[in-house]
């Protein structure tokens, strides 16, 4: 390929990454401007009904006042009203409060829980690494005792340092001899 060739290709691959930026771009701006345009949407028909509903609560106490008992009497009845609304509202706000708080002391009891599990998960594993050496420690002992020593009911002896010393280079001259037993019935 010549060089102005290569060139040509380089300019026109610049271009469409420029074009594809630029309508990049533009959609981000048009899904902004959509997005924007539907908020606003929702939030006027939200204004929209609340004011629709406060008008026809203005309407039917108005017709109230005009057609029932004496204004008093009227006056009296939208004041309980509204001290009920407020108490209502009140109840609610502290239901919400209330809600939260057991939210929160959940949420934490939850994360707390998750924590004590993971350290019962840890422990276990501490502990059933530990039994393993145990055990690798028993077998190894097992295998260094004499399988036909059977101790005698009712004799503990108490052996001096001497002794012990002289029963563990006998134990120690018998595994060299078991080794070359085995080193010679390998060969054979």
């Amino acid at each position: 390929m010549s060089s102005s060739t290569t060139n040509d290709l380089s300019k026109w691959s610049d271009e469409q990454l420029r074009e594809n930026e630029d309508n990049d771009d533009e959609l981000f701006e048009k899904k902004s401007a959509e997005q924007a345009k539907r908020k606003v949407e929702v939030e006027a028909q939200r204004r929209a009904e609340v004011e629709a509903k406060v008008h026809a609560e203005e309407v039917a106490r108005a017709q109230s006042f005009t057609s029932g008992p004496s204004k008093k009497a009227q006056t009296k009845s939208l004041m309980a009203e509204d001290d009920k609304e407020d108490t209502e509202d009140r109840e609610a706000e502290e239901n919400r409060d209330v809600l939260s708080a057991l939210a929160e002391v959940l949420s934490a009891m939850v994360g707390e829980m998750w924590n004590m599990a993971a350290d019962r998960r840890r422990a276990v594993a501490e502990s059933h690494a530990q039994m393993e050496r145990v055990l690798g420690t028993l077998e190894e002992i097992q295998g260094c005792l004499d399988p036909k020593f059977v101790p005698e009911e009712g004799s503990e002896e108490d052996f001096e340092e001497g002794e012990v010393a002289e029963a563990a280079e006998e134990r120690e001259a018998l595994k060299g001899r078991n080794k070359e037993e085995e080193e010679v019935d390998e060969s054979v």
